[in-house]
């Protein structure tokens, strides 16, 4: 029965030749000092009728508060803002959302000791982008790089098909919120907020590394594999080499001066021997491979396969609204947001970085078995249903991550209403409602 409620959502991959990350410049840098980027002209690539969404959004930004606070913990103010705001909070609501988090975070100026940056920073050169790649420093130089390859490119859409590969390999920096920061800034039309997530995607970023040269390792395997998901789940909850590797490495990773949290520190040992969460990857099976047309038609169906995955692993696990998990859906949402974007080789790539990444997570969460199945049937999921759902956790002031998790799963059944995942969507969403959160 656990085999058929993951089997049943659509899955498929497709194949592609990998690339090297190219840090090239698609400006100068000297036309910051003649104020290119210092007044920053939003309307040069903000969509025409701006909305309040967007003026909240530009008000909340990194201009007020730092991509992180205390030390490593992720600003999240503009994810919730977007999310409430696709759930059908009205303007109100949402500034309602942004006191509570204000009162209850701890989000930190640009200019706290912990940074000690300024937002006018001049943007980093060639050298110094390759330079910071993932060192987690001089946040405000990249970020207005990146302000300026926005208004290079001329739109959002550009840019992130540009840069985005670049920076794909390490996507589950920051527990993937470089990603979710781009994928809930272009859902809601935002290009400051995509720039903000670009360059915290570039300020974070720990890639998958495995070794190009093996063929074992090609990318044509992806997909092609002979296993269901659950059993390759199942074999990786018996790999204590696996685990124990990993619990070593994070031990050592905690001796370094890379201040970050348990989780990261695990995930990152995964990462770092990509090699291993590959062959698991590609042990997996996709068999409605050959139903899409086309490249294009193929990433959207793997990118909606990855996100059916993730919520179903969430909302079937024993361990009940595990905040880990939670990202994990959140963070294929938001590649779904912008997996159309990319070149087709691009995007496949992209997506097969982030299948290793959810399987990694999935480890380091101790690989909670898939036994809390759904209670309610597919015909109960209706509008009313979901608008009862939705008016329980709009009244609430609450952790950010219950907005995101329901907003994700009721847009998910909004768009697939006629598929047979409509009761896996709503039992995500009424594990995250009725339980606390399981760090």
């Amino acid at each position: 029965m656990l085999a058929a409620y993951v089997r049943r959502v659509p899955s498929l991959i497709q194949v592609a030749l990998s690339r090297n990350i190219n840090l090239k410049s698609v400006g100068r840098v000297e036309r910051w000092r003649l104020g290119y980027c210092r007044q920053f002209n939003m309307s040069t690539v903000t969509p025409p009728g701006d909305s309040w969404l967007n003026q909240i959004l530009e008000v909340e930004s990194t201009q007020k508060y730092y991509i992180e606070y205390n030390t490593f913990l992720s600003n999240h103010i503009a994810h919730g803002i977007i999310a409430i705001e696709r759930l059908g909070g009205d303007k109100d609501r949402v500034n309602r959302f942004i006191e509570h988090y204000r009162n209850h975070g701890s989000l930190e100026p640009p200019n706290h000791p912990r940074h000690d940056e300024t937002t006018d920073a001049e943007p980093a050169t060639d050298d110094e982008l390759h330079n910071l790649l993932g060192q987690r420093k001089l946040y405000y130089k990249l970020r207005n790089r990146y302000r300026m390859k926005l208004s290079e490119y001329g739109s959002p859409e550009k840019m992130i098909r540009e840069e985005f590969p670049k920076l794909s390999r390490g996507l589950v920096c920051s527990a993937a919120h470089g990603l979710i920061h781009t994928g809930y800034g272009y859902s809601a039309k935002c290009p400051i907020t995509v720039t903000e997530g670009l360059a915290y995607l570039h300020h974070s970023c720990k890639p998958l590394l495995f070794d190009e040269n093996n063929p074992e390792n090609s990318i044509s395997h992806f997909g092609k594999g002979e296993n269901d998901i659950l059993a390759v789940l199942e074999e990786l909850k018996n790999d204590e080499k696996l685990r124990k590797y990993m619990e070593d490495e994070a031990v050592e990773l905690r001796k370094t001066d890379w201040s970050s949290g348990g989780f990261q520190y695990k995930v990152a040992a995964l990462v770092g021997v990509g090699d291993k969460l590959m062959k698991y990857a590609y042990k997996i099976k996709v068999p409605v491979m050959e139903n899409c047309k086309d490249e294009g038609e193929t990433v959207v169906a793997v990118s909606d396969w990855l996100l059916n995955q993730a919520i179903a692993v969430y909302a079937l696990s024993e361990v009940k609204n595990n905040f880990f998990l939670v990202h994990g859906v959140t963070a294929a949402w938001s590649l779904r947001q912008i997996i159309h974007l990319l070149k087709p080789s691009d995007a496949v790539d992209a997506l097969r970085t982030f299948t290793c990444v959810l399987l990694a997570v999935y480890v380091t969460q101790e690989c909670p078995s898939l036994t809390n199945t759904p209670t309610i049937s597919q015909n109960d999921v209706t509008d009313s249903a979901w608008q009862a759902v939705i008016d329980t956790v709009l009244s609430r002031d609450t952790d950010e991550h219950i907005y995101k998790l329901v907003q994700v799963c009721h847009d998910t059944w909004r768009e697939r209403k006629s598929s047979d995942g409509a009761d896996i969507y709503m039992h995500a969403a009424q594990v995250c409602v009725k339980n606390e959160l399981v760090f």
